[in-house]
């Protein structure tokens, strides 16, 4: 995701893996290779209750899905905690990489800032992030059909520290595209920054909405080739790695 110039250079030298730890299923751009998240976590009102569809991903329902996401984070180079002073992550929004617009800016009304904070002895970092009860990113076009009336909105959960002016990345300080690394999505920075895997949080307006269940033919996300299963309505945290995708609802 495009940042200033200044973050490019200080970013880019960092080994920082994001670890987003799940109770379910095993929750600007710079060339460099994005970290391995594990597993997200995310927290909901009610026990979910394990069910598995062989046409679609493994699911999980019973509840109206999170409403938390936490995680940690190791980091490898204390220039992170020299150039900023204003430590966040934050929801972001994916449809840049949905569209491919790698110009694309984050809107401002999108962005979801969580609390971070650092241990600097240890170098490891420490987040929650509150999911809104009604997102307000882009609508995503995700099985490819066509129609402008489904609602399915897709994040990455990534660092976002503040390096000038007010805490969202806006004015000198935007952020453009999508985050091809610090984030819980894996990016190929050989290949476009193709997300290749790690960890999305989805947002569908209501039940049975299409999302991807793998990445197809192509090897590419978010493509016409990718096979379709349905999203509960509300939240859910798609996990990349697993063939098909899991979807976590706890």
């Amino acid at each position: 995701m495009k940042k200033l110039s200044l973050r490019h250079i200080v970013l880019a030298s960092l080994t920082l893996i994001l670890a987003m730890v799940a109770c379910a299923s095993p929750v600007p751009p710079s060339p460099t290779k994005a970290p391995l998240p594990t597993a997200p976590s995310a927290s909901s009102t009610a026990p979910p209750k394990p069910t598995t569809s062989a046409a679609g991903p493994t699911t999980v329902s019973g509840n109206a899905g999170p409403v938390l996401v936490t995680g940690t984070f190791t980091y490898t180079n204390d220039i992170i905690t020299t150039y900023y002073v204003e430590q966040a992550v934050a929801l972001l929004d994916m449809y840049g990489f949905v569209t491919r617009d790698r110009e694309w800016p984050l809107p401002v009304n999108s962005q979801v800032l969580g609390y971070l904070k650092l241990d600097t002895d240890n170098r490891i970092g420490e987040f929650r992030l509150e999911l809104p009860a009604q997102p307000s990113g882009e609508h995503s076009d995700v099985n490819h059909d066509g129609s402008s009336d489904e609602n399915v909105q897709v994040f990455a959960v990534g660092y976002s520290p503040n390096l000038t002016g007010g805490p969202f990345s806006e004015g000198d300080d935007a952020s453009r595209g999508w985050p091809g690394y610090l984030a819980s999505v894996k990016t190929d920075s050989e290949n476009h920054d193709e997300v290749v895997g790690g960890k999305l949080v989805v947002w569908a307006e209501a039940d049975g909405q299409q999302f991807p269940t793998g990445f197809g033919p192509d090897g590419l996300l978010f493509t016409s080739d990718d096979p379709l299963g349905p999203l509960p309505a509300g939240y859910s945290v798609v996990d990349l790695d697993q063939s098909p995708f899991a979807i976590s609802r706890d």
